[in-house]
């Protein structure tokens, strides 16, 4: 039982890895696009994007239900062949790098901006992409138990900063409801959705979950990241009201700058660092660490090399002389809808060819049991 187990966590820990990696992109970056695009009404795209995300999780269920609920490119290069699996792998690894890279550019402006205004971009980048790169080199254990570590203090600084101001929170600034029609609604669903349905990344993980993964599961992380992205647009709409918070770069960081505590203590927006920097710490690690792992490589060094090879990549591609204007108008307009697009239309590829293989399996398996008693009578 123990050798089973062995490098494996359990599905508890891989839901807190995706609540942590996925919840800041919901918590944070996810949130001016969704308050330039809903308003005020934002909070019923939040609602609208969890019952869809909640119905996609049965196809999610289907897929790993079929594939046999062990390693998802293994059974692929068994059922499709080496040279279509090799393609999805080479298109999925890029592609978490690339949201990796886009966490790490957006992460480096915030740092920038907030407390480090004269420290070179480059220090920076190197600095976090180096750390996270070595985390991911670990083990998924490893990097599931720090995560526990940093997600309870990030836990219990969002409580107490939602709580603490909560006397500067005007609720009448979410009516009237509908203003403009539900045209708004749903363009903020496009972006709520962008980081749901990042849930997927669990099937990538899935030989390295003991027990089973189930519905219920995936139900309660899809409502998690739905409170997740809830408390800081509704504390954003309601903090500061629709328009301001539209011209907000950071709502969630604006609020911890109006945080006080009685009359004397206030400036406690140091803690917003350490949500920030573990967050995104996480994230990064655990998308380097899904990019190599869908490699299926048993060599630490080949991985090392590999993620080493990856983290220079994102060196290059956040120290590319973008303006940070730029780089938002390209990640509300392209990068978080193409999100949505790339892993919907990846779970509905996996769903087809498991619905296929299983069918013509499904199809041999019961035609042989047809022909055994024929034989029998001959």
């Amino acid at each position: 039982m123990k050798r089973k187990t062995l490098g494996k966590i359990s599905v508890v820990q891989i839901s807190l890895l995706l609540i942590t990696g996925i919840g800041l992109k919901n918590h944070v970056m996810i949130i001016p696009a969704l308050i330039q695009s809903a308003g005020r009404d934002g909070w019923l795209s939040i609602i609208l994007a969890f019952i869809l995300i909640s119905l996609w999780g049965f196809l999610l269920i289907y897929i790993y239900n079929g594939t046999g609920r062990g390693h998802l490119f293994s059974w692929l290069d068994r059922h499709i062949g080496t040279w279509p699996t090799t393609l999805l792998k080479v298109m999925i690894s890029l592609y978490l790098v690339f949201l990796a890279f886009t966490t790490s550019k957006e992460m480096t402006a915030w740092t920038k901006v907030a407390y480090l205004v004269n420290t070179p971009s480059v220090f920076l980048i190197i600095l976090f992409t180096i750390l996270c790169a070595l985390m991911a080199s670990t083990s998924l254990q490893s990097l599931a138990i720090t995560n526990v570590f940093l997600l309870t203090i990030i836990v219990i600084l969002g409580w107490f900063v939602g709580i603490s101001n909560m006397h500067f929170k005007d609720f009448s600034l979410l009516r009237p409801v509908l203003e403009q029609g539900m045209g708004p609604v749903f363009s903020g669903t496009i972006y709520t959705l962008s980081g749901a349905i990042e849930l997927m990344m669990v099937l990538f993980l899935s030989h390295k979950v003991h027990g089973s993964i189930n519905y219920k599961a995936l139900a309660i992380n899809a409502f998690l990241l739905s409170f997740l992205t809830a408390g800081p647009f509704i504390g954003a709409i309601t903090e500061f009201g629709p328009v301001e918070a539209s011209k907000q770069t950071f709502p969630a960081y604006e609020e911890w700058s109006i945080l006080t505590l009685g009359r004397f203590i206030e400036h406690v927006d140091f803690f917003s660092i350490y949500q920030w920097l573990s967050g995104a710490f996480i994230r990064v690690s655990l998308l380097l660490y899904i990019s190599a792992e869908v490699y299926q490589i048993k060599k630490k060094r080949t991985q090392l090399l590999l993620l080493s090879l990856y983290g220079f990549l994102i060196i290059v591609c956040v120290l590319w002389p973008v303006s940070d204007m730029t780089f938002y108008t390209l990640s509300e307009k392209i990068f978080m809808p193409l999100t949505l697009w790339f892993f919907l239309a990846l779970s509905i590829i996996f769903g087809l060819i498991v619905w296929i293989v299983n069918g013509i399996e499904g199809g041999s398996g019961n035609a042989q049991k047809k022909s055994e008693p024929e034989t029998g009578r001959s």
